[in-house]
Order: C-alpha cells, then structure tokens, then sequence
C-alpha cells in the first residue's frame, strides 16, 4: 500500500477556530474571481459560441435545465429524507447561473438568486440523519449551490450585498458537519468517496467565501487523498488500483468485488477540486505520490477502458464487469480538457451526447454535468498555471 498523510487532520480542532476568524492563513494572494469551475474568460468565451451558435457549446447549452418555472423546496431543517430536495435546488440553480452566463438572460439570473435566497433565509439547522444514511449526499449537496452563488456574486450585480451575507452564513452552518477527510483513520469513509466529496466542497467554499485558511485546508487533503487513493493497496495490480476499485462485495481495499461506480465518485471530486486549485494557481492535476508517481491522471488512465464497458479481460475484480455500474459517474470531460488524454478521451466519447449530461446522476449527485458547456475550450483561455514551486498554500507535513 502507498503511504498515507498522517498528520493532515490531527490539525483539525486547531483549523476550526481559525476557518471562521481568518487568524492564520497559507495564503499569500488573493483569489481569482469568478474561479471556481470556470474564470471570466472562459464564461466570455462561452458566451460567444452560444451566440454564435457554435457546438458542443450552443447543444449544451440547449440541454441545460430551464428552471423558470421551477419552484424551490427550502426547508428549515435539512435531514436524509430532504436532501434530494437541496440536490435539486443545486442542481437548478447552477443550471440557472449557465445560462445567464452563457445568453445573458436576466429571468436565468433571477431564478438563480431565487433559489439561492430561498435556501439561505429558511435553513437554519441540519438534522443528525444526514450525518449517517445520507454521509454520501450530504458531501457532494453545496457543491453546485456554491457553483452558482460564485457566478451570481462576481458576474452579475442583482445579488445584494444582504443576500450573499445570508448565504455565507449558510455555508457556515454546513460547513462543519461535512465529513473529515483524514487518510490515516481506520474509519473508512474518511478516506474514500464521501471525504473527497466533502473536500472538494470545502475548497469551492474556500474561494467563495475568500477564506485562505479553509482553501488551504482542502488543498492539503487533496494532496493526502491523491497520495493515499491511487495506488495498489496491498494487492497485484497496477498503481492506478484505488482504495474503492474493487469494493462491491467486500470491505474497502479487497479484491473481492468491483465498482466503477465508486470509484468514479472518489476520482470525480478531486478532479474537481483539480480544476478549482488550477484556477487559484495551484497544481492538483499534476501533483503525485513522491514514493510511486501515481497521480490523478494514473488511475484515469487505468479505469476509463473499463467505463460503459459489459466485459473485459483485464478487470481485477472478481465479479463480472456486466453485473456492476458501468456509468458515467465523473467529470471526464473536465479532466479531458486540461490533461488531452487520448485515454481520457474514449470515456468522453462513449458518452459524447450532451443530453446525456442531464441524468440524475449528473444533475444532482455528482456534480459532473454542463461539462460540454463548461469545459470544451480545452484550455485555450485559461491563465497559465504558476510555476510548481510558487504554490498558493504551505502543505501540512505528513
């Protein structure tokens, strides 16, 4: 097995009392807005092949979610049996945020504030359930909620000053209850796809809110996720094997099972937070494990020719690849864009139709649609990354 950070979350109660106060901080710059997904350049960009009426930009486009008469479903307190609802409401809102960058339609951006507002001025606590049936969901719920309050906040001036207030606080609420990402612990959903859910998030809170010490925080268990995820674990297979690759009917880190599934929902939320330290000038997509190379891209490279397959001679696991979801669970298109990985790349065109982008299991779980919209650009407009040794954040020591 590779080695794990050992020390990444030991520094947890100390982080705690500085995320909120701003005392100390790694952070040596100011962040790039918008920058969380997506920069002004690349929105600019967008915009322009939609009028233009240019594909994959302008069918994305059509295939997004026209929320105008949709209603949202704030609840006061959120627990296991409302979370589908907050899924939703992300999902529309983001939905709603595109298309106002991508036409300039102000009903879009209306209903964007609409649903954000609805949710910051009427949650006010979260229910112990979501802490336990709903761990997974609960991770991966604000991520497009912070999505399309960056773009609302620094795209357009129809958000008040009062609203953006009350969905910070928001955040603040949900924030502490997301799951500790720590890969030394022997509870293993610190360290699977639940802990890269919530970290992601934590990182897109980061920038949103402007909080150096909390984007620091995430940036340092990525790196420990990175570092601990993708690997062999104790078994014959090659390093690009990840702790949940074959864990359908086993314990985590066996071969007894196999789960693309899982594994796509681990690998999905890093490349996201990949994408977001890119835009703040950090090296996620890059970075690896000092003790075996393995980086974000390794273990890509070594599921995609497995994903929407039925068979294949080389799947490690020991039940069927036909008898497992074979789904397109993450965001290939993204990591396509920045890493143009011709591996990479069968995924992407398995599954080249945009109105594919809109199942359930992209719009409101994992957060892995628009991506045909979002990330088509293939990195032409996107700033240069800074040099690997000027790095944003100061790494905890393993």
């Amino acid at each position: 097995m590779k080695r794990s950070s050992i020390g990444v979350l030991t520094m947890v109660a100390i982080m705690v009392s500085m995320v909120w106060g701003g005392s100390l901080s790694h952070a040596t710059t100011s962040f790039v807005h918008p920058g969380i997904l997506n920069n002004q350049a690349e929105y600019d960009l967008i915009k322009t092949k939609v009028a233009a009426k240019v594909n994959p930009w302008y069918t994305a486009y059509q295939q997004l979610q026209n929320a105008l008469s949709y209603s949202p479903q704030a609840v006061s307190t959120l627990s296991d049996a409302t979370l589908s609802q907050f899924h939703q409401d992300g999902a529309a809102a983001y939905a709603s945020a595109l298309r106002w960058v991508a036409a300039g339609d102000v009903q879009h951006r209306d209903k964007a504030k609409q649903i954000l507002n609805a949710w910051a001025y009427k949650l006010t606590s979260i229910g112990s359930d979501v802490l336990q049936s709903g761990y997974w969901s609960f991770n991966s719920a604000p991520g497009k909620f912070i999505y399309a309050a960056e773009i609302m906040k620094h795209t357009s001036s129809g958000w008040s000053s009062a609203d953006q207030s009350k969905f910070a606080a928001m955040l603040k609420l949900i924030l502490p209850r997301l799951l500790a990402t720590d890969t030394s612990s022997s509870d293993k959903w610190k360290k699977s796809n639940s802990a890269a859910m919530a970290t992601h998030v934590r990182m897109a809170a980061g920038v949103h809110l402007d909080n150096g010490a909390l984007f620091d925080q995430a940036v340092n268990e990525a790196r420990s996720m990175i570092r601990f995820y993708i690997g062999t674990h104790g078994n014959p297979v090659p390093t690009g094997f990840t702790y949940e690759t074959c864990r359908y009917k086993g314990d985590l880190g066996t071969l007894n099972g196999g789960d693309i599934q899982h594994v796509q929902y681990g690998l999905g939320p890093l490349v996201q937070a990949a994408e977001i330290a890119k835009k703040q000038g950090t090296h996620l997509y890059s970075y690896s494990d000092s003790s075996d190379g393995a980086s974000l891209l390794t273990a890509l490279r070594y599921h995609a020719p497995f994903v929407g397959k039925t068979s294949a001679a080389t799947w490690p696991c020991q039940i069927p690849l036909n008898q497992i979801s074979t789904w397109y669970h993450m965001p290939w298109q993204m990591a396509y864009n920045h890493y143009k990985d011709t591996t990479v790349k069968s995924v992407v065109t398995r599954f080249a139709s945009p109105s594919y982008m809109t199942g359930p299991y992209h719009s409101i779980t994992t957060g892995a649609s628009y991506e045909m919209l979002t990330h088509s650009y293939s990195g032409l407009v996107s700033a240069p990354l800074a040099s690997p040794t000027n790095l944003r954040v100061t790494e905890v020591t393993p």
